[in-house]
């Protein structure tokens, strides 16, 4: 959980009075906070080293938090660095102007992410939990254009494949099922995974054309999942190797 800084619980008050409470951006740094410095007093990052945006808001109203998902890669870095502070920005309706709503500092618990070497792009989903209490008008500035295929993304498409194909004949079924579970054990770019899609290119003229439209759209998301993790050559290497 982020601590709340002053000018968050501030934004927060007037949130729960029913003013909007709109999330802008999130930031990561590699600042060290000194052990006399009380992070609630901040107004920016100690060192800010990347913007992130925001691709998915998740609201519970009922606990009074809020999970903000960030996703990006190490494309424009440089060097490398050990992601201490994480900031979490929201819009101040007053001002016009974004202020730091919640920190985290992981001092010496800080992950490592790599610079950038020109050819192995990293690419990473950030999470952050904050305090909302019960703000009615909780929003957030979610960008879909650099969207990466994450487990839970992809475990949401093919729960919904599942959910909408009313009449599946045996065979889609299986190969739906063995998808789903593929996933949710966590083995990307195995052979598995190929077989799996060579199956649903084979299925894919004995079913109706929605049932077909659902198979392709999950068969493009599985190779979009391997491009995400730098795989797809790897996958393609192992496909022709499959009989």
């Amino acid at each position: 959980m982020m601590t709340l800084t002053n000018s968050g619980r501030n934004l927060l008050a007037r949130a729960i009075l029913g003013q909007e409470l709109k999330f802008t951006r999130g930031c990561i740094g590699d600042g060290e906070i000194p052990d006399s410095t009380d992070e609630k007093s901040l107004t920016a990052l100690i060192h800010n080293r990347k913007m992130l945006e925001i691709t998915a808001l998740r609201t519970a109203n009922e606990i009074g938090t809020a999970e903000l998902e960030f996703e990006t890669d190490n494309r424009d870095m440089p060097a490398g660095f050990f992601v201490r502070e994480y900031g979490l920005y929201a819009l101040d309706p007053e001002s016009g102007h974004d202020i730091l709503y919640a920190y985290c500092n992981k001092r010496d618990e800080a992950p490592y992410i790599e610079a950038f070497n020109g050819t192995d792009i990293i690419t990473f989903t950030l999470t952050f939990l904050t305090v909302i209490e019960q703000s009615p008008n909780v929003t957030a500035a979610i960008t879909n254009t650099n969207q990466y295929v994450t487990h839970s993304r992809l475990d949401q498409h093919l729960t919904a494949v599942w959910q909408n194909i009313e009449s599946l004949n045996l065979r889609v079924h299986t190969i739906t099922k063995t998808i789903l579970d593929l996933v949710r054990s966590d083995l990307w770019g195995t052979a598995d995974i190929i077989k799996v899609i060579k199956d649903l290119e084979a299925v894919q003229d004995e079913v109706d054309m929605n049932t077909s439209a659902l198979l392709a759209q999950s068969r493009s998301i599985l190779w979009g999942t391997a491009n995400n993790f730098n795989a797809e050559r790897r996958l393609r290497a192992l496909e022709e190797k499959i009989h």
